[in-house]
């Protein structure tokens, strides 16, 4: 899945807002470009993915700082 990413957000020229991914985020994990974070369907939000998306957009913060 990395190579679509990739495309949709760097290399198209519509890219999209938001990209769904699967994983620990769960079927709703989503990227959303413009604000530069992730999150994940509410219902599926746990104590364990809160803590998991607060990392990811520490880290995400960090490359767009560069």
């Amino acid at each position: 899945m990395r190579q679509d990413f990739i495309y949709h957000h760097a290399r198209s020229a519509d890219p999209c807002d938001e990209y769904r991914f699967q994983g620990k985020l769960g079927f709703g994990g989503k990227y959303w470009r413009k604000e530069n974070r992730v999150s994940c369907y509410r219902e599926d939000e746990t104590p364990e993915r809160l803590r998991l998306i607060i990392e990811l957009d520490a880290a995400i913060a960090k490359l767009s700082n560069r």
